[in-house]
């Protein structure tokens, strides 16, 4: 016999067919800014504009870097098991101001960074 709470659970699902998962890294789009947690230091963070995976590795077009506070234009790549999130609107606030400061803005359109 079936409890009211399997009733309850079947109809949720068939009424959402999509199976809702928490958010991973394989699960970013070109151009999507990622927060990664450092793996050194409790409050070290790089927040990324995110490019592709290839391999095991997670390419970008540039970081800030909260240690130095500092933006870097960056072909380079972070682990793809790093402990990461989409960014919060204060987080990409933080990566907007720091490219600002380096003469850099970001075109979503055109998925690159523009020298200002």
């Amino acid at each position: 016999m079936k409890s009211v709470y399997n009733y309850i659970s079947e109809a949720l699902i068939k009424k959402d067919t999509k199976i809702k998962h928490n958010w991973t890294i394989k699960d970013a789009q070109d151009g999507d800014i990622i927060t990664i947690k450092g793996k050194y230091w409790d409050d070290e963070i790089f927040i990324i504009i995110f490019k592709k995976i290839n391999n095991n590795d997670i390419q970008i077009y540039g970081y800030y870097f909260s240690e130095d506070e500092s933006f870097e234009e960056s072909t380079g790549c972070f682990d793809i098991d790093s402990t990461c999130w989409l960014s919060t609107k204060d987080e990409k606030q933080t990566l907007f101001n720091a490219m600002n400061n380096c003469r850099y803005k970001w075109d979503p359109n055109k998925k690159e960074l523009v020298k200002i």
